[in-house]
């Protein structure tokens, strides 16, 4: 699954590029940023899965629609949003378990009040 958009700077004249030349770019700005490393240092080591991302994302969307935070029939992509919201932030493991057991805690208290 994409994690993350891409925008390559291009001239106002030729506004888009070929997937391939793109690929090559990455590829090439990737490597550079490799090389550049000069150890794993700074690198979390307690990252989420994709897995456990998706797991968040899908009970904040459960909790969203328990307190009617959205009209499920015109949802204007708010799941997208807020797996884009996710990824942007990458919170640690440590974080996303505070973030479920928040989100746990609302659906309680609702199912207290029902």
């Amino acid at each position: 699954m994409c994690d993350y958009h891409i925008k390559i700077p291009t001239d106002e004249d030729f506004s888009s590029i070929n997937l391939s030349h793109a690929v090559q770019i990455i590829s090439y700005v990737l490597k550079m940023e490799l090389d550049n490393l000069d150890s794993k240092q700074g690198i979390k080591e307690d990252i989420p899965t994709f897995q456990e991302n998706e797991h968040l994302i899908d009970h904040f969307d459960v909790v969203m629609k328990k307190i009617d935070f959205y009209d499920q029939e015109n949802p204007k992509q708010v799941k997208t949003r807020m797996r884009r919201l996710v990824k942007r932030l990458r919170p640690d493991k440590l974080e996303t378990g505070i973030l479920r057991g928040f989100l746990a805690k609302i659906e309680q208290i609702l199912n207290k009040k029902n």
